[in-house]
């Protein structure tokens, strides 16, 4: 069966066939679409949300509805359906006032073709025996869930949880659950339900409620209001649901194969000698604070019953950071995606692109080496696979291809030999055998059969003469993720458009049935792209309260795990512990600064609240926890010139004080003064000293109090430019900014306010081109 998801976005091109080189180059040729494939196949397809397909798509339909035959314009004919061939679409239904379900017929075009079938929703009964078919193991626990989510739906129709949450309760919720609580009870070997459990185990019931049902509400009177019902329809005690949710404290622990997240643990990939991940995110400083370990471990179980998780929360509240860190714990790659109004599905999937041949090789190599590697012995195919390597990097792309195509044989020659006996791992002693048709040599064939197609591409592009310069389908970082088993995070989800969403929504759907597929429509390709098992797919934005934030469509945001992050920065000893991690624990003034750097947080952070401060706009600044973190690195960045207690002076002054008009400016210096440089007997003395020249002093420029790395140009002097008590304390600021080159600086005023005049000023006394 064919499911196409159609949107203001689709074109009938796609769906009927156009002019495209196939692949190949020189002259275009015919491809057919997948509609028409499907017509001449007899194939069943079905259409996703008829009601949004623009008219162009549903006048395409028309003679198919009318007459069983698809019109092909660019063949001068019409195409008949064959036998076997049926046409179903599906339409949304919405709730009204008095919770009747209303259609919204935006087509009208062929209306009077279409055999009308309504769905309702499964009452409370069909739940419990769809949840008992899908987990026989639950048939004693299925009354008590199905009474917590009734009662759940009962609340959220009486308006008690607000409307700001931008989803409800549905089956999604319900099945999610009952998936989790039957792998916790299989993994404690329950085989027929009605075997006594531990307390640990009604725990973990407990919490995995809570993070279905409760998860996506902000700390709040609605989140407790939840998990008060919760703990009632569970018969989980005051005391109980106190140690779980606040006195316990989940564990992250790595060994060589597993990394345990409290209740969860997640298989780490082995890398391999010659593959190895860059890493770079993993030695960055990173503090597991309570909050952030129970964050991490709802994270994780999302993670490990492969459900797509969706992370709300406000700016610098840690969301990419997270998925970040548990990605590079288990060695995987993680992708993100930052996605914009702009943002399109060829952007996201890929499209026919120009590419020269050196970005069609590349990525084969990659997938070769992957390959080659898991078939055959690394170690002792070593200077082969460098062969190969040497010609792709000399641009000898036919000998590239012969080699390619060498192994290719050698493998199609291994797995024929041995069809009937065994296969060696590779790296593996004779003595341990593996069986041919196992499902991991199984895939691994398909993935060479794959890979010998991109082969016969490549040869075409070389015969035709396209050696510099190749057509061809390029596919989106998306498709080569859900292909390599790789993590995918969905930045700012909210902001793309709801039909570029769309065109991804099969890859969000969680079933137990079989893994997530892909349709490339713009291929022609009427097969579908299985994703890996170990993908995995994230969704991270901010809540829809700010002018241009809007929700994720209720289509959509159903199929996540929703998710509500908090601001980590509200618990005086988490902050003390960040600001240990991030300074260094081994160092006893950083142990007794790390107070100091909370409390003068946490007073910046309530005069903020209390609407005390604005900026040089006249708005509101933001001040996160992503700020106090970059304050931290700058600090401990200059720290060996200055001395950490000054650098920490210099690096709140940069991230909290640059962006505050001269009012607000006031404010927040005195508790600068009180907590960093109390103990000071001259405050201004100690901030105009100069800093310690490090040994290759030639390496850098002096101003003021400050050092500048110095540039390959000359150092041109600057007579010219005058350079007021005004100006200077802006050059100041821009010159303790840049120092580390480590942050991006945005310069913002008026017109003419001597902003690129600043800058050009710096760059010439340094040595560096404008």
């Amino acid at each position: 069966m064919l499911v196409l998801h159609l949107n203001d976005q689709i074109d009938a091109k796609l769906l009927i066939g156009m002019y495209t080189s196939a692949g190949g180059s020189g002259p275009f040729r015919w491809q057919p679409g997948v509609l028409t494939r499907a017509v001449t196949e007899g194939r069943w397809v079905l259409i996703e949300d008829f009601d949004r397909a623009p008219a162009e798509v549903v006048s395409t339909l028309l003679p198919l509805l009318e007459r069983r035959e698809l019109l092909v314009p660019h063949w001068g004919e019409s195409v008949p359906a064959a036998p076997g061939f049926k046409i179903i679409a599906t339409v949304r239904s919405f709730n009204s006032i008095d919770r009747k379900q209303v259609l919204v017929r935006r087509n009208a075009i062929g209306a009077r073709h279409w055999e009308e079938v309504r769905i309702i929703s499964p009452s409370a009964k069909e739940l419990g025996e769809l949840a008992v078919q899908r987990h026989p193991r639950l048939h004693a626990y299925v009354p008590r869930l199905l009474s917590l989510y009734t009662r759940l739906e009962v609340i959220e129709m009486t308006g008690s949880f607000g409307k700001q949450l931008g989803r409800g309760y549905g089956p999604h919720e319900l099945f999610r659950w009952c998936s989790r609580v039957d792998d916790i009870l299989m993994k404690a070997g329950v085989k027929t339900g009605v075997e006594p459990i531990s307390e640990i185990l009604t725990d973990g019931i407990f919490l995995e409620a809570v993070d279905c049902f409760a998860g996506n509400f902000p700390t709040g009177q609605q989140k407790s209001h939840v998990i008060d019902v919760i703990a009632q329809e569970l018969h989980t005690s005051r005391e109980r649901v106190s140690y779980c949710l606040g006195v316990r404290k989940p564990d992250f622990v790595a060994t060589a194969d597993t990394l345990r997240v409290g209740r969860t643990v997640l298989p780490r990939k082995k890398l391999r000698a010659a593959g190895k991940l860059r890493r770079t995110s993993q030695s960055a400083p990173f503090a597991t604070t309570d909050h952030v370990l129970r964050q991490l471990e709802s994270i994780a179980t999302t993670v490990n019953m492969g459900e797509p998780c969706l992370l709300v929360g406000e700016t610098g509240t840690g969301k990419t950071t997270m998925v970040q860190r548990l990605a590079d714990s288990l060695n995987r790659k993680l992708i993100v995606v930052n996605l914009s109004q702009q943002s399109e599905a060829g952007d996201l999937l890929g499209g026919f692109k120009p590419v020269n041949m050196r970005a069609l090789a590349v990525p084969m190599m990659e997938e070769f080496t992957d390959l080659f590697e898991s078939t055959f012995s690394s170690k002792k195919n070593q200077r082969y696979v460098e062969h190969i390597a040497k010609a792709i990097s000399k641009n000898r792309w036919s000998r590239a291809l012969t080699l390619w195509k060498e192994a290719h044989k050698m493998v199609q020659s291994t797995f024929r030999s041995q069809q009937n006996g065994s296969f060696n791992a590779p790296d593996e002693p004779f003595t341990k055998k593996r069986k041919v048709d196992s499902p991991r040599l199984l895939a691994l064939s398909t993935r060479w059969d794959e890979f010998a197609g991109r082969l016969v591409t490549l040869q075409k592009h070389l015969e035709s003469g396209s050696k510099g310069f190749a057509f061809s389908f390029v596919e989106g970082n998306i498709v080569k993720a859900a292909r390599n088993g790789d993590w995918v995070l969905l930045d700012e989800i909210n902001l793309a458009a709801p039909d570029t969403l769309e065109s991804l929504a099969d890859l969000f759907s969680h079933s137990l049935d079989e893994r997530p597929s892909l349709l490339l429509t713009e291929t022609g390709d009427t097969e579908r792209i299985t994703v890996h098992k170990d993908f995995r797919v994230f969704g991270a934005m901010n809540p829809a309260t700010d002018i241009g934030k809007r929700d994720l469509p209720p289509s959509l945001r159903s199929r996540f795990t929703e998710l509500f992050i908090d601001p980590p920065d509200k618990s005086l000893d988490d902050l003390i512990l960040l600001a240990q991690v991030y300074l260094g624990k081994g160092s006893s003034e950083a142990v007794r600064l790390a107070s100091d750097v909370a409390h003068l947080y946490l007073g910046i952070q309530q005069l903020a609240s209390n609407s005390q401060l604005v900026d040089g706009a006249e708005q509101q600044p933001h001040f996160s926890l992503r700020t106090l973190t970059r304050t931290l690195i700058f600090a401990t960045d200059i720290a060996p010139f200055y001395g950490l207690r000054r650098a920490l002076f210099e690096g709140f002054s940069m991230s909290f004080l640059t962006p505050l008009n001269r009012a607000s400016i006031s404010l927040v210096t005195p508790l600068l003064d009180q907590h960093l440089l109390g103990n000071s007997k001259n405050k201004r003395a100690l901030l105009l000293q100069p800093p310690k020249l490090p040994a290759d002093a030639g390496g850098y420029v002096k101003f003021k109090q400050y050092l500048m790395t110095k540039g390959p140009f000359p150092v041109l002097t600057q007579d010219h430019y005058i350079i007021t008590p005004f100006v200077e304390n802006n050059l100041l600021n821009l010159v303790r900014a840049t120092s580390t080159r480590r942050f991006p600086v945005l310069l913002q005023g008026p017109t003419s306010s001597g902003k690129t005049s600043m800058v050009e000023y710096l760059a010439n006394i340094s040595g560096h081109k404008f």
